[in-house]
């Protein structure tokens, strides 16, 4: 069983505010498969106030530097796949045979998609007399659906290439965020940084 008792917020793990933990059921054996901390709307906005302090540095980072933190995941996600294969498949009671190709292996060919296109993203062009930039926009909320954990976020995730990002949205608590954000801190690499 897994336990996390803290969140990731601004670039590190913090003692979260609300109070409590929610059990993570893992609805194949209805077990207790992990725990989390129950968030509150400050431990929110926390991550909403860190994602708008960074994003001004953030939307200034070529792509081609965004595209190595995306980069840094996809090879964190092949070196954990069969580790968050089995963590997403005790969240949903998915059969692991298909939970590792649709949760883990789709997402990994979408984000080294969106890092193909991130030199996009630097490309100015001319139209007319007038020149054609491309920037960040401001933040994107990632919605996490629970029976699409890593799937739908990580390839939001690299569709945000040039904005900052937080993650929602699941209404039964998961542990593959919190996974997912353990491997980026244990390696020192955060694909959205300090909002997350």
């Amino acid at each position: 069983m897994r336990e996390y008792n803290r969140l990731f917020i601004d670039g590190r793990w913090q003692q979260p505010l609300g109070q409590g933990m929610a059990e993570v059921i893992d609805p194949a054996s209805e077990a207790v498969a992990g725990k989390v901390p129950l968030g509150n709307e400050a431990d929110v906005e926390r991550a909403v106030q860190a994602a708008r302090r960074a994003f001004a540095d953030w939307s200034r980072t070529p792509s081609s530097v965004r595209a190595g933190y995306i980069r840094a995941l996809v090879d964190q996600l092949k070196a954990r796949a069969d580790e968050m294969a089995g963590v997403i498949t005790s969240e949903l009671g998915m059969p692991v045979q298909w939970c590792r190709p649709v949760q883990v292996d789709g997402p990994i060919v979408g984000l080294e998609q969106y890092i193909a296109l991130a030199g996009l993203m630097d490309d100015v062009r001319e139209v007319g007399n007038s020149l054609v930039y491309r920037e960040a926009v401001g933040r994107v909320r990632v919605h996490q659906p629970v029976e699409l954990p890593a799937a739908s976020a990580d390839r939001q995730a690299g569709a945000g290439l040039g904005c900052r990002l937080y993650r929602g949205g699941q209404a039964q608590p998961g542990n593959a965020a919190a996974c997912l954000c353990a491997g980026r801190d244990d390696r020192g690499h955060r694909l959205a940084g300090r909002g997350v």
